[in-house]
């Protein structure tokens, strides 16, 4: 099909193809491509000389790395509990994260007895003897199937004597 001197390749949203452009002509800006009945449509942008399909059926979806949010406890934060819950909410647009996925490291030191949910996306870990009374650093590092990583890392302090500490 050529539409103002584009041929468009089209594609059902059930194939497994994605929809490609090629031109030889000048066009313009930003063109909806509307194809047959039962075909995908998706908006195409030119950026330079090369056509971008920001979204929509059959174009790769631009997502970025995973996300680190939720993160427990609060950073920069001081507790008076020896043994706090590490937590965080570890997710991924793309990918259905799983435990493989993901790395902990509480002090420097890689931790794989924590546990993931991939249907809650919740990281939690509780250390098995007390934490010493000090600063502690936290970080975590997720990898999605596009090899994106995230890396977000923070402090808290285990303050025993605390007593007005969360």
């Amino acid at each position: 099909m050529r539409l103002g001197g584009v041929n468009v390749y089209g594609f059902r949203p059930t194939d497994k193809a994605k929809m490609r452009v090629s031109t030889t002509a000048t066009l313009p800006r930003m063109v909806l491509l509307v194809l047959a009945a039962g075909m995908a449509a998706a908006v195409l942008a030119l950026s330079g000389t090369a056509w971008a399909a920001p979204c929509g059926f059959g174009c790769t979806d631009p997502v970025g790395a995973p996300t680190v949010t939720r993160l427990s406890p609060a950073p920069n934060s001081t507790t008076a509990d020896t043994t706090p819950t590490i937590s965080g909410v570890v997710k991924d647009r793309k990918t259905n994260l799983a435990k493989k996925n993901i790395k902990l490291f509480v002090d420097g030191a890689q931790v794989t007895s924590f546990a993931y949910s991939r249907r809650t996306d919740r990281l939690a870990y509780t250390p098995p003897v007390a934490m010493a009374d000090a600063a502690h650093t936290v970080r975590i590092e997720a990898r999605d199937a596009d090899r994106k990583t995230a890396r977000k890392a923070w402090t808290f302090t285990v303050d025993s004597a605390c007593g007005a500490c969360e």
